[in-house]
């Protein structure tokens, strides 16, 4: 998922306010544990491989001007408090190993085809590196500043920062884009990393650590949805998120067992309670093309105020977006507009209406976003996630 594209778009959406395997084998299938106090859906491994002991082969270009900084976060992750958190919930050894490769240059402007950009890794990496494929290994694989990965070659439609995808037999291949905005794109581009790393790891050939929708969405999790496919993997439901450590960035990742406590449910853990809303139920239906839904604000722990964003997330592609209304009791003006204030126990009302054409069997998916300005109008607030996010879905039976 784009952090970026997330990012930007609260400024915009908030105004409507205003209104553990060995390498080469598999595990067992589990169920998720008992839900206990979790208000999120749980993770099930569906048996599939995993990368453990991990392997990390990092390639960056000659020409790359981050590439000294993401050698050095590269040698970093193995050894970091970070990488401990993530693998153990998953069965992932914490013992891992890392290793750089400086591959030719790229010229700003190059779209890859699929197929060219692996045939980079296999000559930078393999050919010419000498690091094959051994069940265990993530090649990663950042792009340069005005680099990509071409839509429709292959590459998916949500690749604009980051993806991972099988790699020969048994391996993975991640690829981070940079990306440029508010936030520096060291931070960004490190944030991504670690997603696609520990995503990659659990998750590899699509057939482990995932949260699996059905057919009919209305019949599964709408979070099942929430990355616009029909899987949800752990990095996926804690975007948002960051953790500092030594100087780098990563991504907080989503933890069963922290989920189930009722607790924040990414790791590691950070200083600021977690906080978001939820509505009273993951699917809402409708005859009318109209819901009314109570959305009620929640912390693990007190934290002041903090406002809210909405957009459509993945629908019926045959439809239109739906259009939303929102009525707040609270609200707080900040950089000179109004924003719908939320806090623990606190409810406001949010009117979902579907375009003309919803037919029966259309289906709809609203993404809510909470996230906190600092009191001079910062965003995001130093040493605090940069936002948490739920998504709910609305169907026509």
């Amino acid at each position: 998922m784009n952090l970026l594209r997330r990012v930007v778009a609260l400024v915009a959406l908030v105004l409507i306010a205003g209104g553990a395997s060995a390498c080469g084998t598999s595990t067992e299938p589990s169920s998720p544990p008992d839900p206990g106090n979790s208000r999120f859906p749980l993770l099930s491994n569906g048996g599939g491989h995993m990368l453990s002991p991990l392997r990390l082969v990092t390639i960056v270009a000659a020409n790359d001007p981050l590439r000294d900084s993401l050698f050095a976060f590269t040698r970093a992750l193995p050894s970091s408090q970070w990488w401990k958190a993530v693998a153990t919930p998953y069965g992932i050894s914490t013992t891992a190993t890392a290793v750089t490769v400086t591959g030719p240059k790229i010229a700003s402007g190059t779209n890859f085809a699929f197929n060219d950009l692996t045939t980079y890794v296999q000559r930078a990496a393999i050919d010419s590196a000498g690091y094959r494929p051994d069940g265990h290994t993530v090649y990663l694989i950042y792009l340069p500043p005005g680099v990509h990965c071409t839509t429709g070659s292959s590459c998916p439609t949500y690749s604009a920062s980051g993806f991972h995808v099988q790699f020969g037999a048994s391996d993975a291949l991640a690829v981070v884009a940079r990306q440029s905005g508010s936030v520096p794109a060291m931070e960004l581009t490190t944030e991504t990393a670690s997603h696609e790393i520990i995503e990659a790891a659990t998750d590899p050939l699509l057939n482990a650590w995932r949260l699996v929708g059905s057919s009919l969405p209305w019949n599964s999790s709408p979070w099942a949805l929430d990355d616009g496919g029909n899987f949800e993997e752990n990095g996926d439901m804690c975007v948002g998120t960051r953790y500092l450590e030594s100087g780098f960035y990563y991504q907080r990742i989503f933890s069963n067992q922290a989920a189930v406590t009722g607790d924040d449910p990414c790791v590691p853990s950070i200083a600021t309670p977690y906080y978001s809303v939820a509505p009273d139920k993951g699917w809402y239906s409708t005859t009318t093309g109209e819901v009314t839904v109570p959305i009620t604000g929640w912390s693990v722990g007190a934290v002041p105020d903090w406002v809210i964003g909405l957009g459509a997330g993945p629908h019926t592609p045959s439809v239109g977006a739906p259009s939303f209304s929102l009525s707040c009791p609270d609200t707080a003006r900040i950089n000179g507009g109004r924003y719908c204030a939320l806090n623990n126990g606190r409810t406001a009302m949010l009117h979902v209406s579907l375009p003309p054409g919803s037919l029966s069997k259309t289906y709809f998916t609203v993404q809510i976003t909470s996230f906190r300005y600092g009191a001079s109008g910062g965003y995001p607030v130093a040493g605090e996630d940069y936002f948490h996010h739920w998504i709910f879905g609305v169907y026509v039976p």
